[in-house]
């Protein structure tokens, strides 16, 4: 069901006096689906003093969850630190971005690349 007018209505014909109008009017309720937002898979790297970490995530809104991370709000692991981003990856679907981030985590090695640790 989506939201129309304040009513949760499902895609069909409706009486405008459902909706307050005149009676005996019918109008036909189109329901759009949702805009989908792309999906992103990011890398942090510290930017400050202390011991070099990195962080994988995934979110649907890069700049808002750097900034999360940076005001010490993020993941546990990334508070108390400054951050910077240092590699994303687009996804159309949160499953795809939501693998992709699985398997960044586990893979040090694909993980050194992108930060530039190794050849």
């Amino acid at each position: 069901m989506a939201a129309i007018s304040g009513f949760n209505l499902p895609a069909k014909h409706y009486r405008l006096s459902d909706f307050g109008e005149p009676k005996g009017m019918l109008c036909e309720v189109v329901i759009a689906p949702p805009p989908i937002k792309p999906c992103f898979v990011y890398l942090l790297q510290t930017c400050d003093a202390g011991a070099a970490k990195s962080y994988v995530g995934w979110t649907t809104d890069l700049e808002g969850r750097l900034a999360t991370h940076n005001s010490g709000k993020g993941a546990k692991s990334t508070r108390g630190r400054q951050w910077r981003l240092v590699h994303s990856e687009s996804f159309k679907t949160r499953g795809a971005a939501m693998a992709r981030e699985y398997e960044l985590k586990r893979n040090k090695t694909e993980r050194a690349k992108l930060l530039g640790l190794t050849p």
